[in-house]
This record gives C-alpha cells, structure tokens and sequence, in this order.
C-alpha cells in the first residue's frame, strides 16, 4: 500500500513539472498564448528561424531534444530510415530553448508534413490533448497539428494559437 501511495504522490507532484498534468487542468486561453508569444516574440522567432533553416525536402521532422542542446533530425521519405542527431552550436539558439523551457515550451518541433513549426505550452496525457503555438513553414497556407481542433491566428503575423484533443478530433472527423 505505501509503494501505490508513494507513486501517485510521485505522479500528483512530479508530471506537473515536466509540462504535462494527470489530472485535467486547463489548457492555456488563445488570449494568454497570445501574450507570451507577443512577449517573447525575439526568442521565438530565433528558433524558429533556425529551424526554418533546415531543409523540408530533407527532413520531414525535426525536434529539439530534451537537453536543449540538439536536434533529431528525421530523414524524409527516400532517404535512409530514421535520422541523425545534430548538436546546436548558435549561442543564440541555444540561450533561447532555455529561455522557452524555463516558460514552460515543452515540446519545439517543426514538422514539414503538417506545415508547421511549434511550441508545446500545455499537454494532458489522459485524452491526448496539447495546447501550442505556431507558425506555417509555408505562409501561404495553414499550419496543422495532429488531432487539431482548434486554430486562431495571433496578432503577431502568421502566428496561430493550435490546440488539439484526440478525443473531441476523434468524434468531429467521423
């Protein structure tokens, strides 16, 4: 009994430090996401500029990985399966992902299938559900996330505030 106690303390007190929650919070407002883009819109942009610097055409996926100090590039399709790691060595880029992990960006991703570069705000494990914010890797057309089920444009240009939920996605595309 003390070792289930032990864990779902564990659980309650450490997955809310990580950017994800057990337990059902509410995802991040269009209006908040909206502020903390127009708030760190120069470190935003720096990162996603430098993902932006990375081929589609080679690379389908690219995210930044969990130190903050690499990439994992994932090959596109006729290229060698899975990808490589990729150390980032601009100063800038790599102050920046610590100031965006440190504001709570979990996950920052560009994903050139779905048009799109984006930073994970909010995710609730149970329903699959995230709240992020991005912007098109190509501006004459919408980006996408999977499951999405909400998208609003920002005040800052080709910005857009994405939410998606599995659950609800899952009901609507029927």
């Amino acid at each position: 009994m003390k070792k289930i106690i032990s864990f779902l303390l564990a659980a309650v007190l450490l997955v809310p430090c990580s950017g994800c929650t057990i337990l059902y919070s509410d995802p991040p407002t269009v209006e908040s996401i909206d502020s903390f883009v127009t708030e760190h819109y120069e470190i935003i942009t720096i990162v996603a500029d430098y993902l932006l610097s990375f081929d589609s055409i080679d690379y389908q996926y690219i995210f930044v990985n969990d130190n903050g100090k690499s990439l994992t590039l994932v090959w596109s399709s006729g290229k060698k399966p899975g990808g490589e790691n990729f150390k980032i060595e601009d100063d800038d880029v790599l102050k920046s992902i610590a100031v965006l992990r440190q504001k709570g960006c979990t996950y920052i991703t560009k994903d050139s299938r779905n048009n799109v570069v984006t930073f994970e705000l909010w995710a609730r494990i149970i329903g699959e559900a995230d709240c992020s914010f991005g912007c098109p890797i190509d501006p004459s057309k919408e980006p996408q996330i999977e499951f999405q089920t909400e998208i609003v444009p920002l005040s800052k240009e080709n910005w857009y505030y994405l939410f998606s939920d599995y659950e609800e996605w899952r009901i609507i595309s029927k």
